[in-house]
């Protein structure tokens, strides 16, 4: 079982451990709960697990509180019972703190047009797209913060990703761009997803799909298909200003038409040897 939550959320779940029970038997007791940060397998139920309200026994279930977290994290949740006719039980959830991203569930879904939402068995559910959308985010930010992480280390943003991102030249162009690779590369999971479960039509789109979100992806972390460093790509003068940028202008600017003069040296009265004006 698993469940959903942005870190600010609070709400309660629910833990059913009717198919242990059986016929005639019961929850009786609470002997622990417990949670596990599934990454650094530290213990976390204190941030995890709201102390109130109190876990408490609901028919054939327990009902606790999450709460906190922060985005990426999972966190694996222990449930013990003893029964009324003295069996202990342990029932396990998983519990995976979403984040935002740069785009949104409905965009990545619209990418697929007989991709049914909103049914009551829907599959996947929105919750398992966001996921998506967030495991593509965290790629996004490591490659902005390994490729220009001197301007983001530096005063006033110290190191704070989302406040450099704001102060960005031309914050909307460059979010567009954050936001179009976020949804593709969140598209190429959900495409597998539907696949499996037999939408009409995925196969095709999702080649293109893919195609364009790592051609794209390529361009911001600068790495070719191989993995082989590539030259600044086309957004790099959105998130840094110092990035060489293609220009249409003409060589050393074109202002005084030096590129197009055809005179000598001595037409110009300058030594041909040392480019010095000479005296008469």
């Amino acid at each position: 079982m698993i469940f959903y939550k942005y870190p600010f959320e609070q709400y309660a779940i629910s833990l059913d451990f009717s198919a242990d029970l059986g016929a005639g038997n019961s929850i009786a007791g609470i002997s622990s709960i417990a949670a596990v940060n599934d990454i650094t397998r530290l213990d976390s139920t204190s941030q995890i697990v709201a102390a109130s309200p109190a876990p408490a026994i609901s028919g054939t279930g327990v009902t606790l509180t999450v709460m906190g977290g922060q985005p990426g994290e999972r966190h694996t949740l222990s449930v013990r019972v003893v029964s009324s006719i003295g069996e202990d039980y342990e029932g396990k959830a998983t519990l995976r703190i979403l984040r935002r991203g740069y785009t949104t569930v409905d965009d990545v879904a619209g990418l697929f047009p007989t991709f049914k939402r909103g049914t009551p068995q829907q599959n996947p559910p929105d919750e398992l797209i966001q996921t998506f959308i967030g495991d593509c985010a965290s790629e996004i930010d490591s490659v902005l913060l390994r490729r220009f992480n001197e301007s983001i280390s530096q005063p006033p943003y110290s190191g704070n990703l989302v406040a450099w991102l704001a102060a960005l030249p031309l914050p909307i162009e460059a979010a567009n761009i954050l936001e179009k690779i976020n949804r593709f590369g969140a598209a190429v999971q959900l495409a597998g997803v539907l696949a499996s479960y037999g939408v009409s039509g995925v196969a095709k789109l999702a080649t293109q799909i893919e195609a364009t979100y790592v051609e794209h992806f390529g361009y911001l972390n600068a790495r070719g298909k191989d993995g082989k460093p590539m030259p600044a790509g086309p957004y790099d003068h959105l998130f840094d200003s110092q990035a060489r940028t293609e220009s249409p202008r003409p060589l050393f600017g074109g202002i005084g038409g030096a590129e197009t003069d055809h005179s000598t040296p001595e037409d110009r009265g300058e030594d041909r040897a040392f480019g010095r004006n000479q005296e008469f």
